[in-house]
């Protein structure tokens, strides 16, 4: 993992001379290498993950119940203001019946 903080020509240098004396190439311990860096980021990753999920999960019902609410509201609002306008005479603001 401390090869991330070398240079390319270093990271070359090391991977050649380890393909030497293990029985497997140069490419399949870079890609050895990257998965192995990938799985510990998302091990790293998880937990501050699972906290977040938890977080939004405590807070998504009340904010659905007053999204909900105010949907409500919204709808009763605009079925009387309809339900005045047709008393007026004014079906809408486009015509003038």
């Amino acid at each position: 993992m401390k090869l991330n903080k070398l240079g390319g020509r270093k990271k070359t240098q090391i991977y050649n001379h380890l393909s030497q004396h293990l029985p497997c190439g140069t490419q399949t311990l870079v890609k050895r290498a990257k998965n192995l860096l990938t799985e510990r980021q998302e091990t790293r990753l998880q937990e501050p993950l699972k906290k977040l999920r938890e977080a939004v999960e405590a807070a998504m019902p009340p904010l659905m119940e007053k999204h909900a609410l105010e949907c409500q509201k919204a709808a009763e609002s605009k079925y009387v203001l309809s339900v005045v306008s047709i008393t007026i005479g004014v079906c809408c603001y486009y015509c003038a019946c």
